[in-house]
């Protein structure tokens, strides 16, 4: 299955922490049983302190059901999904 590095970020003016409902239902959207009823497994995710910047890892059959989870997100900021390899999916093919 296709893996994927999401990253979000937005400004301190627009941070979800300054409207409880809004960081409380984000918060409940990124549990993996959320993700798993979008299609998308969530591996991992973690917030750079002080920077605004969401950074997931996932796995899902399509960049569509990628962009559609990570969607809520878009109301503050940009969401960059690309599509990753693990260093062993890049030795196991040979290329990069």
């Amino acid at each position: 299955m296709p893996r994927y590095l999401v990253e979000h970020q937005h400004s301190a003016e627009t941070c979800p922490t300054s409207n409880p409902e809004m960081v409380q239902g984000l918060a409940q959207h990124m549990k993996p049983e959320s993700a798993a009823r979008n299609q998308v497994e969530l591996l991992g995710e973690c917030v750079i302190p002080g920077e605004h910047h969401l950074i997931a890892i996932v796995e899902a059959d399509s960049e569509d059901n990628v962009s559609s989870y990570f969607a809520p997100f878009e109301r503050v900021g940009p969401v960059s999904v690309r599509e990753v390899k693990t260093c062993d999916m890049v030795a196991q093919q040979g290329a990069d």
